[in-house]
C-alpha cells in the first residue's frame, strides 16, 4: 500500500472521530474491509466468525464478525489459530519497528491521546489447539518473543483475546501493506533460539517401508498446500489434491 493511501486512512478515521468523539458500535468501518486482497480485508476474514467485541477490553459481547468491527475492541484470532501477531507497545513510539530495523507491520493502530500502539504483522495460520504440531508453535513463540523484546512490547499479550479493533475512530490506523508475512522472513530479521522445524520429510528414517515413504511424503505436500485451499479451495478440492498426490507418487509397483 503506498505511503498516501496510509495517510488517508489515518486522515479518514481522524475525521470519523472528531465528528463523533464517543463513536463505538455505531459507526460504520472503512470499505477497505471488504475490499479484496488489503490488511484490512484479511483482517476480517480471518476474525472468528462470532467474535468477542467491546467498548473496553473485557470483551463481553458476542457478534458476527461484521458488527464486531463497530467496536473498538474486537477478537482477531480465531480460537485456536494464529493469523496475526500482535504486539502490544506501551509506550508512545509507533515506530519503534523502524528504529529496531524490523519488518514494517501490515497495520498500526494508535491510542490518539496516550500515543500507543499495536502492530499487526499477517501470518500464514498457525494452529495452536492441543491436537497441533508443538514446533511450529514454538518457533511463532520464539518470534513474537524476540520481536516483542526488539519493540519493547509487553511480552505477555500474545494479541489477545482482544485488540484494538483497526480502522475504529477510537483509534489512529494506517495501513502499510498487505503482505502476509512466512514465519521464517520474520524469524531472519531477530536472533532465535529455536530452530525452525524440519521442511520437508525425512526419508532416510523410513526407507525401510514403501507406505512409510509415501506417507511422509503426502503429509509435506498436505501441508504446503492447506493454507492456500483453506483460503481459497474447499475441504473436497484438498482430498482430490491429495488423492491425485498419493496416485502419481505410488510408483513403487513399478520399481520391483
Amino acid at each position: 500500500m503506498s505511503h498516501d493511501n496510509a495517510l488517508s486512512l489515518s486522515l479518514a478515521t481522524s475525521l470519523m472521530a472528531n465528528a463523533d468523539p464517543l463513536a463505538s458500535s455505531t459507526h460504520l468501518p472503512p470499505a477497505r474491509f471488504f475490499e479484496d486482497g488489503t490488511a484490512l480485508n484479511r483482517l476480517l476474514l480471518e476474525a472468528p466468525y462470532m467474535a468477542r467485541c467491546s467498548d473496553d477490553k473485557t470483551a463481553t459481547r458476542v457478534r458476527p464478525r461484521e458488527y464486531a468491527l463497530r467496536y473498538p475492541y474486537m477478537q482477531v484470532n480465531r480460537p485456536g489459530m494464529v493469523s496475526w501477531l500482535v504486539f502490544d507497545l506501551d509506550h508512545a513510539n509507533a515506530l519503534a519497528w523502524d528504529d529496531a530495523g524490523l519488518p514494517a507491520p501490515n497495520l498500526m493502530v494508535r491510542n490518539r491521546k496516550s500515543g500507543h500502539s499495536q502492530l499487526f504483522y499477517a501470518v500464514p495460520s498457525v494452529c495452536t489447539t492441543e491436537n497441533a504440531r508443538a514446533k511450529p508453535i514454538q518457533y511463532m513463540k520464539a518470534i513474537y518473543a524476540a520481536f516483542a523484546a526488539r519493540l519493547d512490547a509487553d511480552v505477555d499479550y500474545h494479541g489477545g483475546p482482544v485488540a484494538k479493533t483497526p480502522g475504529h475512530p477510537w483509534w489512529e490506523t494506517t495501513e502499510f501493506h498487505s503482505h502476509v508475512y512466512e514465519l521464517g522472513e520474520l524469524a531472519s530479521a531477530v536472533e532465535l533460539t529455536v530452530k525452525p522445524w524440519a521442511t520437508g520429510p525425512k526419508l532416510d528414517q523410513v526407507s525401510h517401508s514403501r507406505h512409510c515413504i509415501l506417507f511422509e511424503q503426502l503429509r509435506y505436500f498436505a501441508y504446503s498446500i492447506v493454507n492456500r485451499e483453506r483460503e481459497l479451495g474447499s475441504f473436497e478440492s484438498f482430498m482430490r489434491s491429495l488423492d491425485a498426490y498419493a496416485y502419481n507418487h505410488n510408483s513403487f509397483l513399478k520399481q520391483g
